[in-house]
Formats: C-alpha cells, sequence, structure tokens
C-alpha cells in the first residue's frame, strides 16, 4: 500500500514472485528465461480464441510479456519479430506451459484401428524430444534452399523457415480469405519465392507475392510439390521440439506413437 496527494491509501498490486524457466531454442540456439502466466494474461488468450486470425499475434506478444531474459540482440517486440523462428515460438510456449501448468496431465487418444477413446497420463517433461538447429552450420533465418523440379524443370522453389514476422504479415494480409485459403498459405511460407528460367535471360525471374505463390504452387505437378515437401523436412522440418508418447489401446491392445499438439493443450489448460 501507498499514499496519494491526500493521504489516501492506494493499493498497488501484490508484490508476487512468479516461477521462471529456461529454454533454449532449437532454431537459433538462444537462451530465454520465462515466467509463468498471471491471470490477466490467460483472460488475454482466452478472448483470442473468439478472433482465430488474431490468436497468433496475441500469442506472440503474451510470450514476450512473460520473458524476463532475453538474448542481447532481442531488445525490442521487433527484435523478437524477426529473429525468432515458428518453431523457436514452439520450445517457448512450451516452456511458458510447463512453468505454469506443469508437465503431467491427462490426455485423450483415439485408436486409429478401432476408434475407442483411451485416457492417457503424459509426462510431457519426459515426452519432450529436441533436434537443435546444427551450432557450426549458417545461421537457419539466413539459411535458403533451392528445390529444382523433375517437370517443371525451368521453375526453381527457393524454401526457409519462416520467421514470426512472416506469419503475422500473412495473417494480416489474408483477413479476410476462407479458412481453407488461409491454412495452405501458411503451409507456404516456407517457400520464399519461385525462379523462372527465362532462354537468354542472366538472371531468372522471380515470383515473391504471397497471392502469386500460391497461385504458381497449384499449378505444380504433384511430383515437384513433393520435392519441396522432402527439402523442407531434410534441410529444415526435422529440427524442433516435439512431445511424443507411445500409445496402447485398451480395448484392442494396437500401439501407435502419437505427437501432441501444444497449442491445442496449451488452451485446453488455459480452460481447466
Amino acid at each position: 500500500m501507498s499514499k496519494n496527494a491526500v493521504g489516501i491509501e492506494v493499493f498497488n498490486g501484490f508484490d508476487i514472485k512468479y516461477p521462471e524457466y529456461s529454454v533454449i531454442t532449437p532454431h537459433t540456439l538462444q537462451e530465454y528465461t520465462i515466467r509463468s502466466l498471471a491471470v490477466a494474461e490467460e483472460e488475454k488468450l482466452k478472448a483470442s480464441l473468439l478472433t482465430p486470425n488474431k490468436l497468433a499475434e496475441h500469442l506472440n506478444q503474451v510470450i514476450w510479456d512473460c520473458l524476463v531474459k532475453k538474448p542481447e540482440e532481442i531488445k525490442t517486440y521487433k527484435d523478437f519479430m524477426n529473429k525468432i523462428t515458428i518453431k523457436d515460438r514452439d520450445s517457448l510456449m512450451y516452456g511458458l506451459y510447463h512453468v505454469t501448468y506443469k508437465d503431467i496431465h491427462n490426455y485423450d487418444v483415439t485408436c486409429v484401428k478401432c476408434e475407442n477413446v483411451n485416457s492417457i497420463k503424459v509426462n510431457f517433461l519426459k515426452s519432450l524430444k529436441a533436434v537443435m538447429w546444427p551450432n557450426d552450420s549458417e545461421s537457419i533465418i539466413d539459411k535458403k534452399e533451392s528445390v529444382k523440379f523433375d517437370i517443371a524443370k525451368k521453375i526453381t522453389a527457393v524454401i526457409r523457415q519462416p520467421l514470426l514476422v512472416d506469419e503475422f504479415n500473412l495473417l494480416k494480409d489474408t483477413a479476410f480469405v476462407s479458412d481453407e485459403v488461409r491454412d495452405l498459405n501458411m503451409q507456404l511460407l516456407i517457400i520464399d519465392k519461385f525462379e523462372i528460367e527465362k532462354t537468354g535471360a542472366k538472371t531468372p525471374d522471380t515470383v515473391e507475392d504471397r497471392d502469386n505463390i500460391l497461385k504458381g504452387y497449384k499449378q505444380l505437378p504433384s511430383t515437384d510439390r513433393k520435392l519441396i515437401d522432402k527439402a523442407y523436412e531434410e534441410k529444415f522440418g526435422k529440427y524442433g521440439i516435439d512431445v511424443a508418447t507411445r500409445v496402447r489401446c485398451q480395448k484392442c491392445g494396437n500401439e501407435e506413437d502419437i505427437s501432441i499438439d501444444l497449442v491445442r493443450q496449451f488452451f485446453r489448460s488455459i480452460y481447466e
């Protein structure tokens, strides 16, 4: 309590030491310390579910507000958006989940064989697997990989690992499109551009506008599209974190490995 100018006591809020947890991001290999959520931040995230195209923006802001220690080069929210990948955010979200809600939770899994719903207890910390970007490699933020096609031989896809700012700009630009179109555009964030080889030209034409990338992608032969997916997985996709566990169906005995959807589990915990 403190007193204002006329001597009336004013409540300034509680002095709380929130639990903290350190996270090393798998792509940019930077250490962050994040604190647990407060009720006000939980309420902000609940409200974001009413506007799905704002969900990522609100999640980024809440994570930023909960960071108590950051790398030297991350001084502003703009730095955060421009210097961290979407998969790095997954690791920070896990840290926020761990420090706020702990790790052992019940999880319902539907058997792929008999469709029985199995209720299992998952220890997220023990089930967490991380594959880190090679420390002696080029920065993942600068890394680009060219994918040559088998059928569309004069076209090259240049792929990358998307940053938070790429996701933000896309969601802003696709605010009024259908969910199906927005979801496909999100998947295509891994494509930085298409290059089109022109006979006699010293430099190729480029397709960089997101709408045109979508249009061009839809024209690709299926086998060439698969080359993009394969190259991304080999060069970028295998790095990151995953919460995986093995489940045995209580009804038919079928066993399968599953990955826990971190975003879904995170928001489920908010409402528990």
